[in-house]
């Protein structure tokens, strides 16, 4: 008799050990489930903001294979989620055509034309500042890319880039350009981009680029971020 309940006693003991090592087992599952919920989540809430200076000289002999290659990396980005494009024109003025929009290149592209003209860097990036500290939601955007493209030379942006260096530091930090430019080693673009490594998060020259390679250019340079967009 006193062999059974001890067997009895013993198999309870058991069944809590393993009901004690189920629970444990389901409680990591559970954290695990939410981590990775959470990951995914923040992963997700990853935003873009793409700010486009075109050059749209009188010079510019390549605007409309630039406008093709432009409207092909608008169709890509617009596939992606918490993406917004701001599209600036300029020559010896500057003219903001797409505010701070989801992209859309069946409805832009007729904004995107060309209207001659001389060449000011200064109005393009005062306009892309006036139109960067604009932004309510700023710091809500992971990044925000500023591409440029010319085909000529002009002086150096000084009072506009001033303004830039002036942001605050986290606003700095979301800042990056890819600057293009058709002319190999362009002084005033190595310039430019030197700055923007000296006072935000990055920069780059791409130098020596057709207008009609800018849209290739574009799309290889932010698939990644297209491919976590996807995901």
């Amino acid at each position: 008799m006193m062999n059974e309940i001890k067997d009895q006693i013993d198999k309870i003991q058991l069944l809590k050990v393993q009901d004690f090592k189920i629970e444990k087992h389901l409680q990591e599952i559970k954290y695990n489930l939410i981590g990775s919920r959470d990951r995914i989540f923040y992963y997700k809430k990853k935003t873009y903001h793409y700010i486009i200076l075109l050059d749209d000289s009188i010079s510019m002999q390549g605007f409309t294979e630039a406008q093709k290659g432009l409207l092909q990396f608008l169709d890509l980005i617009e596939k992606t989620k918490n993406t917004k494009v701001t599209i600036i024109i300029f020559n010896s003025d500057a003219r903001c055509v797409v505010d701070f929009q989801i992209p859309n290149a069946e409805s832009q592209k007729n904004l995107i034309v060309c209207n001659g003209g001389g060449t000011s860097f200064e109005k393009a990036f005062q306009l892309a500042y006036q139109k960067i500290v604009a932004i309510q939601d700023f710091d809500q955007f992971t990044k925000h890319f500023i591409l440029f493209y010319t085909d000529g030379e002009d002086s150096f942006p000084t009072k506009a880039l001033e303004q830039f260096a002036q942001l605050p530091a986290e606003k700095k930090a979301k800042l990056e350009l890819i600057a293009c430019c058709l002319d190999k080693k362009s002084k005033r673009m190595i310039e430019i981009v030197e700055y923007f490594q000296k006072n935000c998060a990055f920069a780059i020259l791409q130098d020596a680029m057709q207008p009609s390679e800018i849209g290739e250019a574009w799309q290889k340079q932010f698939l990644p971020y297209m491919e976590e967009a996807f995901e």
